[in-house]
């Protein structure tokens, strides 16, 4: 439905996006664990939508979530509208039962980059895309976007 991914570096690690519905986020944390001891420093959302968003809950508030201004903007204007999500997506229809959303702590414009440890992680904010706040993580080192 949706992706997710780590960055790891030599002292702490960044998440991008945090999945849909619980089991999917909860498997994305277990690979983490399984992964990388590293201290999770921060989770980036590449953009507003539920199926990037709604796992957000499932990882430790002291986390910031870190966004586009653009972004955050788009999930309050819109909300979640989870009748519709459910159906959408019949099958993850109890797993839509009650959710909140937890909205970014740290917003950008334009570009910024974190240091992990020996290793670069720069989010970037090309213009609308997929959507307004869309930001795509890149990895210099590895020549990974």
């Amino acid at each position: 439905m949706s992706n997710a991914g780590l960055v790891v570096g030599r002292d702490t690690a960044l998440v991008v996006d945090a999945l849909y519905v619980r089991s999917m986020t909860q498997a994305f944390k277990r690979a983490i664990k399984k992964t990388s001891t590293k201290p999770l420093r921060y989770i980036v959302c590449t953009h507003h939508h539920a199926d990037y968003t709604l796992g957000l809950l499932l990882f430790p508030e002291e986390i910031p979530v870190i966004a586009h201004r653009f972004m955050k903007e788009r999930m309050q204007e819109t909300g979640i509208d989870l009748a519709h999500y459910r159906e959408v997506n019949p099958e993850h229809k109890k797993e839509l039962r009650g959710i909140k959303q937890r909205f970014p702590s740290l917003t950008f414009e334009g570009g910024v980059a974190f240091d992990l440890g020996g290793r670069r992680a720069e989010l970037l904010h090309s213009g609308h895309a997929h959507s307004k706040g869309d930001v795509v993580v890149h990895v210099p080192d590895e020549g990974v976007v």
